[in-house]
């Protein structure tokens, strides 16, 4: 995957830069926003308009022209492979605003369409690019299940959010809960394109994808869908920015857990991740979670995890990866309601207004999965904080579906262009790690040949590519960042962990990258396990590399 990633991003250059971003030390927000307590208030509801939600569902017109002249000779114009994608825009019928984005994706064996919100402020001229932010759906329903059937859904209470999922929710323009964050109500403010992925007729695509690549030929390839197809797609099309700080991934739900491992997995393609109804510890079938067997059976054996693989699931859990944003400058945000409605008098929330574990409660409505999803959420954000990475995670009163429109309004918005307005600098030093064998990361690009399946750890890595260790097994291939002179012959270091020293002689390619190839050690049949990590008897050896 990395490798195909790399033919088709690496032409895409990553801006340098130079003002740091100060990052957000995890909090907790209560519902009333008490500063008192020291705690961060929630900040007063934008400017947005009310929804203005279709009568029974209907458009609001027809647009008589769907097509975009400058957007046209953009399509004309695409290179290959974009140029054989059978790549159409057309201006929504919905909204002037709104474009349908559809071609066809090798990776999904399938079309793939999306739908993209320009901006007040967009123009194809513009000298400045805009951001981009791509949204990722809840759970839909997909691999042959019958369509959502909204009468199953009677208990939710009727609200103005609750109509406009009605309308919006089950159509093409929004995908299953991205529709609730009313994007059409805020282009005024908006300084970023909205990208919503998967936003064709149902079925969808990604139903119970949970946004990662299927497993041995099963499933969905959700993740390289995003990076080697959608991504390059938009920024052939629109005038966005290509580099990082400029992109930003929210999602809701089984989107905001996605949001958050793409965040983690690929932490050099983003700037800014917003996660909103999601659990961070939902992955662990071996070690307990949120009904994990339920969401294995619903979702990961769908994409070919096995309920015993513990590697697997280790390798897409945002707990396990979370260390992956420290010092990566991401501003990152986590939201969770507390599954009650205050509008509701038959709430069950209002019998347990002083109970400490009312979040965890068992409850019998629609929306009350959030209180579980933040009982569990809150001990690891305590623990996100413990290792060091930083992110903001707000506590708020709602149900999973009542508080999306809300806090996109009061909490995401204004920070994402924030984020977008300031340099996002590149880290000095970071450090990674993955269980692909194939992968790139920050300019790296790197493949390991092993029988097993494990982490490969890249610690205290240079960006410059002149000093990293990498702690695992097998024979790995590095291809350095492009940070060297080109045909330069250059003095290498290499340290195992027995601390003998070996000096070779390395000479820059054309782009002024360095090739090693290097033995990490003595490989292993057995897959990575905590017991085994945890009892002493799976262990990492370290290579450092050093260019003089």
């Amino acid at each position: 995957m990395g490798t195909r990633r790399r033919l088709l991003l690496d032409g895409v250059a990553l801006a340098v830069v130079i003002a740091m971003l100060v990052l957000v030390p995890a909090v907790a927000t209560p519902p009333d926003g008490d500063a008192a307590r020291g705690q961060v208030p929630v900040p007063e509801p934008g400017s947005a308009p009310p929804l203005e939600v279709p009568g029974n569902g209907e458009p609001p017109g027809r647009q008589d022209d769907r097509s975009s002249p400058d957007v046209d000779e953009r399509v004309a114009d695409l290179p290959e492979p974009y140029a054989s994608w059978n790549v159409t825009v057309q201006v929504s019928d919905w909204h002037p605003q709104g474009l349908e984005v559809a071609f066809d994706s090798e990776l999904l064996g399938q079309r793939a369409h999306n739908f993209v919100w320009l901006p007040d402020s967009y123009s194809h001229k513009k000298k400045q690019p805009s951001g981009t932010v791509y949204f990722l759906h809840g759970t839909t329903c997909s691999y042959g299940c019958p369509a959502e059937d909204l009468d199953s859904l009677d208990s939710e209470p009727t609200t103005p959010v609750w109509d406009q999922l009605q309308t919006w929710e089950f159509a093409p323009r929004g995908g299953y809960y991205v529709g609730a964050h009313g994007l059409n109500t805020f282009l005024h403010r908006h300084q970023y394109v909205s990208v919503v992925l998967d936003a064709g007729p149902e079925p969808h695509w990604c139903g119970h994808c949970w946004w990662v690549d299927g497993r041995d030929g099963t499933g969905i390839q959700a993740e390289s869908h995003l990076y080697e197809e959608l991504i390059p797609v938009v920024e052939a099309l629109f005038n966005v920015r290509t580099d990082r700080g400029g992109r930003g991934i929210v999602g809701h739900s089984m989107g905001g857990s996605g949001a958050l491992i793409q965040g983690m997995r690929h932490p050099d393609r983003w700037g800014y991740i917003g996660s909103t109804g999601a659990t961070v510890v939902v992955t662990r079938p071996f070690t307990g979670g949120v009904h994990p067997e339920w969401m294995w059976l619903n979702y990961l054996r769908q994409q070919g995890f096995d309920v015993h693989d513990e590697i697997a699931f280790r390798s897409i859990d945002p707990f396990e990866l979370a260390t992956n944003l420290s010092g990566q400058n991401i501003e990152t945000l986590m939201v969770l309601g507390d599954g009650c409605n205050p509008d509701d008098p038959e709430n069950p929330c209002h019998d347990y207004p002083d109970d400490p574990n009312a979040v965890n409660a068992v409850r019998v409505r629609f929306w009350d999965i959030e209180g579980k999803y933040r009982f569990y959420s809150e001990a690891a954000s305590a623990k996100l904080a413990e290792l060091g990475v930083p992110h903001q995670f707000v506590k708020r009163t709602g149900t999973h579906v009542g508080l999306i429109r809300d806090t996109y309004d009061r909490l995401m918005i204004d920070q994402i262009n924030r984020v977008f307005a300031r340099d996002v600098p590149v880290p000095t030093v970071f450090s990674y790690k993955t269980t692909e064998t194939d992968f790139d990361v920050w300019d790296y690009a790197i493949t390991v040949e092993r029988p097993n399946e494990e982490f490969l750890n890249l610690l205290a890595a240079r960006t410059d590519g002149t000093d990293f260790v990498l702690a695992g097994t097998g024979t790995v291939t590095v291809s350095t960042p492009a940070a060297f002179e080109p045909h330069r012959s250059y003095t290498v270091l290499i340290t195992p962990e027995d601390g003998t020293t070996r000096e070779v002689s390395v000479s820059a390619d054309a782009q002024g990258r360095l090739h090693l190839e290097l033995d990490l050690g003595p490989t292993r049949a057995v897959d990575e396990r905590l017991a085994l990590v945890e009892a002493g008897e799976f262990s990492f050896p370290h290579t450092r590399v050093q260019v003089l």
